[in-house]
C-alpha cells in the first residue's frame, strides 16, 4: 500500500511538472497555444489526481480480503488523497499566495491572458505577481525580473508607454548586473525598451539602443537567429521613420 502511495504520487508530480512545463513554453519561444489546449492539461492534472485517488483505494481494498473474519487487525480506513487543483486560482487555498509554484501559476496564467490580447486582465495579475515576487524572492531574482518584463510588455500594449519604459529600464539594469550584458534575456528587454523608445517617437534613442543589441546580438547568438533579425529589421525601420 505505502508504494502504491509513493508510485501514484511521484506519477502525478512527474506528469504536473511535465504539464506545467508546455504552460511555461507559452512565453519561452514556443508557438502560441490556444485557451483551449491550456484547459486541456488543467483537465488532465485532474485525471491523474483521480486515477491515483481510485487505484490506490482499490489496493486498499483487495488488502482486507485478506484478513480474516476474526483477525484483531480492522478495516484498513479509506485512503484521502488530495486532488489537484483545478485552476492555478486554487494554488493559493493550498499552498498560500506567496509561495514560490502558486507565483509561477499566475505568472502562467497572466501569460495566457497576454496572448489572447486581455492586457487588463494580464496587467492586474502580474502587478500582484511581481510584488509578491519582490517580497519572496527578492527585486533581482531572475523569476521576479521575468515577470517585471511581461508587466512591462503588458503597459506597452496598453498604450502606457512611459509606466513601461520606467519598468524596461529597471529590468535592463537589474539583469546587466545580475546576468551580464550579453545575456539573450538581458538583450531581450534592451530591445524591448528600444521599441519603447520608437513608439514615443524618440527615434535617436531607439537606433543607439538598437544598433547594441543587433551588434552584441551577431554576436552572441548569430546573424540569422530570429531574435537578431527582428533587432535588424527594427533597426532599419528607424532610418525609414
Amino acid at each position: 500500500m505505502g508504494d502504491c502511495i509513493k508510485d501514484d504520487t511521484e506519477a502525478i508530480r512527474i506528469n504536473t511538472d511535465e504539464i506545467l512545463a508546455r504552460v511555461n513554453s507559452i512565453r519561452d519561444g514556443q508557438p502560441l497555444v490556444s485557451q483551449r489546449r491550456v484547459e486541456m492539461w488543467i483537465e488532465e492534472m485532474t485525471v491523474l489526481s483521480t486515477y491515483a485517488q481510485s487505484t490506490c483505494q482499490g489496493t486498499i481494498a483487495d488488502t482486507t480480503e485478506y484478513i480474516r473474519e476474526d483477525s484483531p487487525i480492522p478495516p484498513l480506513p479509506a485512503l484521502q488523497v488530495p486532488s489537484l487543483p483545478a485552476t492555478s486560482s486554487s494554488y493559493p487555498d493550498v499552498l498560500g499566495d506567496e509561495q514560490p509554484d502558486t507565483l509561477q501559476s499566475m505568472h502562467d496564467l497572466a501569460c495566457t491572458y497576454l496572448d489572447q490580447d486581455r492586457f487588463k486582465e494580464a496587467e492586474a495579475l502580474l502587478t500582484q505577481v511581481v510584488e509578491k515576487r519582490t517580497k519572496v524572492l527578492g527585486d533581482e531574482h531572475p523569476d521576479t525580473l521575468k515577470s517585471m518584463h511581461e508587466l512591462a510588455y503588458t503597459y506597452g500594449e496598453l498604450g502606457q508607454h512611459k509606466e513601461a519604459e520606467t519598468l524596461w529600464m529597471q529590468v535592463v539594469e537589474k539583469r546587466t548586473r545580475v546576468l551580464g550584458d550579453e545575456d539573450p534575456d538581458t538583450l531581450r528587454s534592451m530591445h524591448d525598451l528600444a521599441s519603447t523608445y520608437k513608439d514615443q517617437g524618440r527615434f535617436k534613442e531607439a537606433e543607439s539602443l538598437w544598433l547594441q543589441v543587433v551588434k552584441e546580438m551577431t554576436r552572441v547568438l548569430g546573424k540569422e537567429q530570429p531574435n537578431t533579425l527582428r533587432s535588424m529589421h527594427n533597426l532599419a525601420s528607424t532610418y525609414e521613420d
